[in-house]
């Protein structure tokens, strides 16, 4: 294993890294040793032959080591199942069970303490090669030409799967927009499963200075997976009808929305519930995780029936392109302006209509259809009237009315909590119920 210089042993030299690297080869890829691992009574290597469970515990494996057959059927209560060779030192190396489908066929090492299996170290199938990247790659599967190869075979995504690219953790979504240069060539070390799906992913390129652009992905939101307030996943599907699923959120994560119906209102949100699903989306992924999610509302014109009540809680709408009025609840954050000025909904609910005015609606949408902004413009210009006070009214002291005679006909005047009176000099005071008694009488 060891040639030394120029066929000099030289026993007392030190060995480079370099050196003791190339000695390691030589002797793991010519023998098959069986390390003690520690404290550890026995261990076995062989293939996964079956494998049983009773419920969610292992009943028993069976592992063929050339015509030798060992089956275990005596298991500690938490089994340690680990990937022994994964394509990168990030990548997760803790396997939640083993399953028949996917794992049977590969080479396990079985761990025996006091003649129970404690640990079972799974060795993938090595796939080494290049990308064809005359293919097209999606977030479900890989062209790769395997090495003395010279045809692409399609290699499908476990569930599972982690990708590396120039050593940086991405998700599938960024592996389906990543552009692939045609004048480099893409390194690829995989790992595989007996069912031939691709685990693990580490793609290295000609340039490993070479910056993934971070990306952004445009469509609408099909499903949101919530662990309390924190995202766990987020589904968009694009014009194309593909689906973009997220898993990997920043910590700083911002959610904004695009299109509120005016300026002032709330543009960014805590949290995305279910109400969003079926809005449009635009997510934003730097570094393998998304940062910025934002939501588009959808969009609702029409004008307010004046002759149908407006509540708390919901509001009486006829869409512009509709002969009928709908009624549109109000979610518990909506915002209402009118003619730009932020009004709560008790002020909504207590604003009197006229019969003769347009009151022009431009509203925003959840996906459930319920309005979480509101805004209604209306001809509010002042009207003059002269004529000769009659009567008023008075209740707790303020003057809630009065009554003018103009051109022969009386006319009555509801009056609002903030009205001003103006005397012969122009001069302004507050209408009080001092200057009602005073003055007006």
């Amino acid at each position: 294993f060891m040639i030394g210089y120029q066929n000099m042993f030289q026993p007392k030299k030190s060995l480079s890294r370099a050196e003791c690297a190339v000695l390691m080869h030589r002797i793991f890829n010519n023998y098959d040793f069986n390390y003690s691992y520690g404290s550890y009574d026995d261990t076995f290597l062989g293939e996964l032959i079956n494998l049983d469970y009773d419920g969610s515990d292992l009943d028993s494996l069976r592992i063929k080591d050339g015509s030798d057959y060992e089956t275990f059927e005596n298991f500690e209560d938490k089994v340690t199942i680990l990937a022994a060779n994964n394509c990168d030192n990030d990548a997760d190396d803790e396997i939640d069970e083993l399953e028949e489908d996917k794992h049977e066929g590969l080479m396990v090492k079985v761990f025996l303490d006091n003649e129970y299996v404690e640990k079972i170290l799974v060795y993938y199938d090595t796939l080494e090669g290049e990308i064809a990247i005359e293919r097209s790659q999606t977030d479900e599967y890989a062209y790769i030409v395997p090495e003395n190869d010279n045809d692409p075979i399609k290699y499908f995504f476990d569930d599972d799967i982690q990708i590396f690219i120039n050593g940086r953790e991405r998700d599938e979504d960024y592996y389906d927009a990543y552009e692939f240069d045609d004048d480099k060539d893409y390194i690829v070390e995989g790992r595989l499963l007996d069912n031939k799906e691709l685990i693990g992913l580490c793609i290295t390129s000609e340039d490993k200075d070479d910056n993934e652009e971070d990306y952004i992905v445009s469509g609408v939101i099909k499903d949101i997976d919530l662990d309390g307030n924190d995202f766990e996943k987020i589904s968009l599907e694009d014009d194309e009808d593909d689906m973009h699923h997220f898993s990997n959120f920043d910590n700083d994560l911002d959610i904004i929305v695009d299109n509120t119906c005016h300026d002032d209102a709330e543009d960014e949100l805590d949290i995305l519930r279910n109400k969003h699903e079926g809005l449009g989306a635009e997510i934003k992924v730097v570094d393998g995780k998304v940062t910025r999610i934002k939501i588009k509302y959808d969009e609702l014109n029409g004008r307010l029936d004046t002759e149908e009540n407006q509540e708390h809680d919901y509001a009486m709408i006829n869409p512009d392109g509709s002969e009928g009025t709908r009624k549109f609840d109000f979610d518990e954050d909506v915002e209402i302006f009118m003619n730009g000025e932020d009004i709560n909904i008790t002020a909504f609910d207590n604003f009197n209509m006229d019969d003769t005015t347009v009151y022009d609606v431009e509203a925003r949408l959840l996906g459930n259809e319920e309005i979480i902004s509101m805004c209604i413009e209306y001809d509010d210009e002042e009207t003059h009237y002269e004529g000769r006070l009659i009567s008023y009214t008075k209740v707790n002291e303020e003057l809630i009315l009065i009554e003018v005679r103009i051109d022969g006909e009386k006319e009555e005047f509801d009056v609002e909590d903030s009205c001003n009176v103006l005397d012969r000099e122009g001069d302004s005071t507050e209408l009080t119920s001092e200057f009602v008694d005073e003055t007006i009488d």
